[in-house]
């Protein structure tokens, strides 16, 4: 039997409430932590078939994983450069190209 921890003896590693809800504090979360991090985006079976993709945000960027031609899995922001418009949306297979819905 587990012997039961007393209020007292329990570790207290709780972040302050504006950790919580300010705004400033999300901003910088965003910027210095999942910017600069490693996400999971899925496994490579996922990623069956070439043009297969699957999209994902991490911190303030946009980003998409596609399996090119060549069976090779790569990652993108997920933007046109030229209007910041999302390329794709989600996750499908985008065939042998990635065409933005604005220019076409």
């Amino acid at each position: 039997m587990t012997p039961r921890l007393d209020p007292i003896d329990t570790p207290r590693q709780s972040l302050p409430h504006e950790a919580y809800v300010n705004q400033d504090w999300f901003e910088r979360e965003r910027h210095e932590l999942f910017c600069r991090t490693w996400g999971f985006v899925g496994t490579v079976h996922d990623f069956k078939e070439a043009g297969e993709y699957q999209t994902v945000q991490a911190g303030v960027h946009t980003l998409a994983v596609v399996r090119g031609s060549d069976g090779k899995l790569r990652g993108f922001h997920n933007i046109c450069r030229h209007r910041r418009t999302e390329l794709l949306e989600g996750h499908g297979n985008a065939g042998p190209m990635i065409m933005c819905p604005y220019h076409r």
